[in-house]
């Protein structure tokens, strides 16, 4: 009975000393989420419970903290200034860091919206400026009525010469359209000096 203890005493010691070394190599894996992370550090943690090892939820909290990806950093120093460890739960941890993954995927899902954006926006080019354009499509006689305004409303375009005071009638060029097409210009803004 005494060798069936111990040798049963030695396979276990060995299973609790390959899960430490499973629990101190693990490591947030680049774009593995946040839940996902949180549940395989807890189910090693939770084997080592089993075995028989008291481990608190400070030890699995500053694992967590030490283990996390360099996306997080600014959170991990966060939490660690702002709470005192001891008394911060694995629960309020994976909040936090929850709460910090889900505005970190919108402000990057609103960064690609506004990729997006931009690339289909209508705009034109004159020399090294870049002016932001609207684009109307119209088949009837008022197209020489429209304005072509940039964002800064500073620049202006339209089919009417009478609506310029000082215009040079000379200047000959197109502008290029976020819808790839062109745009004839006949005449540009005289500056006074």
């Amino acid at each position: 009975m005494k060798k069936k203890y111990q040798g049963t005493a030695r396979v276990k010691h060995a299973q609790l000393q390959a899960l430490h070394k499973e629990f101190e190599l693990l490591h947030m894996k680049v774009g593995e989420s946040v839940n996902d992370y949180f549940a395989r550090i807890l189910i090693v943690a939770n084997k080592i419970r089993i075995h028989g090892e008291h481990m608190g939820e400070v030890v699995v909290i500053e694992r967590i903290l030490r283990s996390m990806t360099p996306k997080y950093d600014y959170m991990v120093c966060s939490i660690e200034e702002s709470n005192e460890i001891n008394d911060l739960s694995i629960d309020e941890l994976h909040s936090s860091l929850f709460v910090h993954e889900q505005r970190t995927m919108d402000h990057v899902m609103e960064e690609q919206a506004l990729k997006e954006k931009d690339t289909k926006a209508n705009f034109t080019e004159v020399e090294e400026e870049m002016l932001l354009m609207s684009y109307v499509n119209v088949k009837d006689d008022y197209s020489n009525k429209l304005w072509y305004l940039d964002s800064g409303c500073n620049n202006h375009m339209s089919g009417d010469k009478k609506l310029f005071s000082n215009l040079d009638e000379t200047f000959r060029g197109k502008e290029k359209l976020g819808n790839n097409s062109n745009l004839g210009v006949k005449g540009k803004r005289r500056y006074q000096d």
